[in-house]
């Protein structure tokens, strides 16, 4: 069964974060994460989980199009480092 773009955009979330936040929770089963400076940004494939299990300990945000594509074309869990 394919999934229409609506179904993904509401599925799927960007999360955001603190660095310390992401070293005490590394068992959240992210699609891929990015590091900077400032923290993360990773995609999540189950958003209402999600919510529900972090309420508002970190950022949620609908991700685009383009950011699920990015993410999970990359080949499961990948971890782009801080530079």
């Amino acid at each position: 069964m394919t999934k229409s773009k609506d179904d993904l955009l509401e599925q799927y979330c960007i999360v955001k974060g603190t660095k310390e936040f992401l070293k005490t929770n590394s068992n959240l089963s992210f699609v891929g994460i990015e590091e900077n400076k400032f923290g993360f940004k990773a995609l999540h494939h189950d958003k209402e989980t999600l919510i529900r299990q972090l309420g508002n300990q970190v950022i949620i945000e609908k991700p685009t199009l383009e950011e699920i594509l990015l993410y999970t074309t990359k080949g499961g869990n990948y971890h782009v480092p801080t530079h």
